[in-house]
Protein backbone atom coordinates (compact mmCIF):
# COMPACT_ATOMS: atom_id res chain seq x y z
CA UNK A 1 0.00 0.00 0.00
CA UNK A 2 2.86 2.41 0.70
CA UNK A 3 4.30 1.73 -2.73
CA UNK A 4 0.99 2.56 -4.36
CA UNK A 5 0.84 5.87 -2.47
CA UNK A 6 4.40 6.73 -3.53
CA UNK A 7 3.63 5.90 -7.14
CA UNK A 8 0.50 8.06 -7.03
CA UNK A 9 2.51 10.93 -5.55
CA UNK A 10 5.19 10.73 -8.25
CA UNK A 11 2.53 10.61 -10.94
CA UNK A 12 0.70 13.57 -9.44
CA UNK A 13 3.94 15.47 -8.90
CA UNK A 14 5.09 17.67 -11.73
CA UNK A 15 8.61 18.68 -12.62
CA UNK A 16 8.21 22.12 -11.05
CA UNK A 17 6.77 20.75 -7.80
CA UNK A 18 9.58 18.20 -7.52
CA UNK A 19 12.24 20.85 -8.07
CA UNK A 20 10.57 23.21 -5.58
CA UNK A 21 10.45 20.44 -2.94
CA UNK A 22 14.14 19.68 -3.45
CA UNK A 23 15.03 23.39 -3.30
CA UNK A 24 13.08 23.91 -0.08
CA UNK A 25 14.60 20.74 1.37
CA UNK A 26 18.08 22.19 0.71
CA UNK A 27 17.00 25.54 2.21
CA UNK A 28 17.63 27.59 -0.94
CA UNK A 29 15.55 30.54 -2.08
CA UNK A 30 14.45 31.18 -5.65
CA UNK A 31 16.83 34.15 -5.73
CA UNK A 32 19.87 32.01 -4.81
CA UNK A 33 18.91 29.34 -7.36
CA UNK A 34 18.53 32.03 -10.04
CA UNK A 35 21.95 33.49 -9.19
CA UNK A 36 23.69 30.10 -9.26
CA UNK A 37 22.06 29.11 -12.54
CA UNK A 38 22.47 32.62 -13.97
CA UNK A 39 18.76 32.82 -14.78
CA UNK A 40 16.10 35.35 -14.01
CA UNK A 41 14.06 34.81 -10.85
CA UNK A 42 10.93 34.87 -13.02
CA UNK A 43 12.32 31.96 -15.07
CA UNK A 44 12.94 29.90 -11.91
CA UNK A 45 9.43 30.78 -10.69
CA UNK A 46 7.92 29.76 -14.05
CA UNK A 47 9.75 26.41 -13.92
CA UNK A 48 8.48 25.72 -10.41
CA UNK A 49 4.91 26.71 -11.32
CA UNK A 50 5.07 24.67 -14.55
CA UNK A 51 4.38 27.70 -16.71
CA UNK A 52 5.88 27.25 -20.14
CA UNK A 53 6.74 30.37 -22.08
CA UNK A 54 5.59 29.74 -25.66
CA UNK A 55 8.43 31.90 -27.00
CA UNK A 56 11.07 29.80 -25.21
CA UNK A 57 12.41 26.89 -27.22
CA UNK A 58 11.87 23.53 -25.56
CA UNK A 59 15.59 22.82 -25.82
CA UNK A 60 16.37 25.78 -23.59
CA UNK A 61 13.63 24.89 -21.13
CA UNK A 62 14.92 21.30 -20.86
CA UNK A 63 18.43 22.63 -20.33
CA UNK A 64 17.25 24.98 -17.57
CA UNK A 65 15.39 22.12 -15.85
CA UNK A 66 18.42 19.81 -16.07
CA UNK A 67 20.70 22.49 -14.60
CA UNK A 68 18.18 23.13 -11.83
CA UNK A 69 17.93 19.37 -11.11
CA UNK A 70 21.74 19.05 -10.85
CA UNK A 71 21.82 22.01 -8.46
CA UNK A 72 19.25 20.53 -6.08
CA UNK A 73 20.56 16.95 -6.49
CA UNK A 74 17.56 15.45 -8.25
CA UNK A 75 18.39 12.72 -10.77
CA UNK A 76 17.49 13.28 -14.39
CA UNK A 77 15.98 9.80 -14.61
CA UNK A 78 13.39 10.86 -12.06
CA UNK A 79 12.49 14.02 -13.98
CA UNK A 80 12.68 12.71 -17.57
CA UNK A 81 9.20 11.08 -17.64
CA UNK A 82 7.64 14.21 -16.15
CA UNK A 83 9.54 16.50 -18.55
CA UNK A 84 8.46 14.45 -21.55
CA UNK A 85 4.82 14.90 -20.55
CA UNK A 86 5.11 18.62 -19.75
CA UNK A 87 7.53 19.83 -22.40
CA UNK A 88 7.26 17.65 -25.48
CA UNK A 89 9.96 18.23 -27.99
CA UNK A 90 8.52 20.40 -30.73
CA UNK A 91 10.00 20.63 -34.13
CA UNK A 92 11.29 24.13 -34.47
CA UNK A 93 10.30 26.23 -37.41
CA UNK A 94 13.16 26.28 -39.83
CA UNK A 95 13.24 28.85 -42.57
CA UNK A 96 13.75 27.38 -46.02
CA UNK A 97 17.25 27.61 -47.34
CA UNK A 98 18.03 30.35 -49.75
CA UNK A 99 18.81 29.50 -53.29
CA UNK A 100 22.39 29.52 -54.42
CA UNK A 101 21.34 31.61 -57.41
CA UNK A 102 21.48 34.66 -55.14
CA UNK A 103 25.19 34.05 -54.89
CA UNK A 104 25.46 34.10 -58.67
CA UNK A 105 23.90 37.55 -58.95
CA UNK A 106 26.22 38.79 -56.23
CA UNK A 107 29.17 37.27 -58.06
CA UNK A 108 28.03 38.97 -61.28
CA UNK A 109 27.77 42.29 -59.47
CA UNK A 110 31.15 41.76 -57.83
CA UNK A 111 32.73 40.81 -61.16
CA UNK A 112 31.32 43.97 -62.77
CA UNK A 113 32.57 46.07 -59.87
CA UNK A 114 36.02 44.45 -60.06
CA UNK A 115 36.18 45.12 -63.81
CA UNK A 116 35.16 48.73 -63.28
CA UNK A 117 37.85 49.08 -60.59
CA UNK A 118 40.51 47.71 -62.94
CA UNK A 119 39.35 50.09 -65.68
CA UNK A 120 39.73 53.07 -63.34
CA UNK A 121 43.16 51.81 -62.24
CA UNK A 122 44.38 51.48 -65.85
CA UNK A 123 43.00 54.92 -66.71
CA UNK A 124 44.85 56.45 -63.75
CA UNK A 125 48.09 54.73 -64.78
CA UNK A 126 47.61 55.89 -68.39
CA UNK A 127 46.85 59.47 -67.39
CA UNK A 128 49.86 59.51 -65.06
CA UNK A 129 52.04 58.24 -67.93
CA UNK A 130 50.65 60.89 -70.30
CA UNK A 131 51.25 63.63 -67.72
CA UNK A 132 54.84 62.46 -67.21
CA UNK A 133 55.43 62.32 -71.00
CA UNK A 134 54.11 65.88 -71.44
CA UNK A 135 56.36 67.19 -68.65
CA UNK A 136 59.31 65.29 -70.09
CA UNK A 137 58.71 66.78 -73.56
CA UNK A 138 58.35 70.28 -72.05
CA UNK A 139 61.62 69.86 -70.15
CA UNK A 140 63.37 68.64 -73.31
CA UNK A 141 62.00 71.63 -75.22
CA UNK A 142 63.21 74.01 -72.49
CA UNK A 143 66.67 72.43 -72.55
CA UNK A 144 66.81 72.74 -76.37
CA UNK A 145 65.73 76.38 -76.20
CA UNK A 146 68.34 77.15 -73.54
CA UNK A 147 71.03 75.44 -75.65
CA UNK A 148 70.00 77.42 -78.74
CA UNK A 149 70.01 80.68 -76.78
CA UNK A 150 73.42 80.01 -75.28
CA UNK A 151 74.89 79.03 -78.65
CA UNK A 152 73.36 82.18 -80.16
CA UNK A 153 74.84 84.26 -77.36
CA UNK A 154 78.23 82.62 -77.85
CA UNK A 155 78.18 83.29 -81.58
CA UNK A 156 77.13 86.92 -80.93
CA UNK A 157 79.92 87.24 -78.39
CA UNK A 158 82.51 86.04 -80.92
CA UNK A 159 81.17 88.43 -83.54
CA UNK A 160 81.35 91.33 -81.08
CA UNK A 161 84.88 90.43 -80.04
CA UNK A 162 85.95 90.19 -83.67
CA UNK A 163 84.41 93.57 -84.34
CA UNK A 164 86.04 94.99 -81.22
CA UNK A 165 89.35 93.58 -82.26
CA UNK A 166 89.07 95.28 -85.65
CA UNK A 167 87.96 98.48 -84.04
CA UNK A 168 90.86 98.52 -81.60
CA UNK A 169 93.26 98.10 -84.48
CA UNK A 170 91.58 100.97 -86.28
CA UNK A 171 91.65 103.08 -83.18
CA UNK A 172 95.39 102.50 -82.87
CA UNK A 173 95.83 103.35 -86.49
CA UNK A 174 93.79 106.48 -86.03
CA UNK A 175 95.87 107.48 -83.08
CA UNK A 176 99.06 106.96 -85.04
CA UNK A 177 97.73 108.97 -87.91
CA UNK A 178 96.67 111.73 -85.62
CA UNK A 179 100.17 111.84 -84.09
CA UNK A 180 101.66 112.22 -87.53
CA UNK A 181 99.49 115.19 -88.20
CA UNK A 182 100.60 117.06 -85.18
CA UNK A 183 104.07 118.46 -85.58
CA UNK A 184 106.31 119.50 -82.80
Amino acid sequence: MNTEVLQDQTVATTTGRRLRQAREHMGLSQQSVAERLRLKVSTVRDIEEDHINPNLASTFLRGYIRSYARLVHVSEEELMPMMDKQTPVKASKVAPMQSFSLGKTRKKRDAWLMGFTWLILFMMIGLTGAWWWQNHKAQQQDIANMANQSSAQLSQGEAISIQLGDNTGNVGQLAKDSNDCVAP
